[in-house]
């Protein structure tokens, strides 16, 4: 589980997906995709543009470089019950 907190997230920022991302490297996360698909996997690498996300669920074999501006929402576990 992330030690990263709701508080500690930014909702301000015009970069809020990224600067958020960059809070949860080695995290599962999944991404909501503006096309309407989504891709969950394990945050790798984040630039300025893109993200690189590896262990793609179902595609266990496969990794993938993803625009910051496609990405929608970010749904990651922040807590037990």
């Amino acid at each position: 589980m992330p030690s990263v907190s709701a508080n500690d997230l930014d909702l301000n920022s015009s970069e809020a997906i990224r600067v958020n991302l960059e809070k949860f490297p080695g995290e599962r996360v999944t991404l909501s995709l503006i096309g309407g698909g989504e891709l969950q996997g394990v945050v790798s690498k984040i630039g300025t543009t893109a993200l690189y996300i590896t262990e793609l669920t179902g595609k266990e074999f496969f990794d993938a470089v993803v625009r910051l501006d496609h990405i929608s929402a970010i749904t990651i576990k922040m807590r037990n019950k």
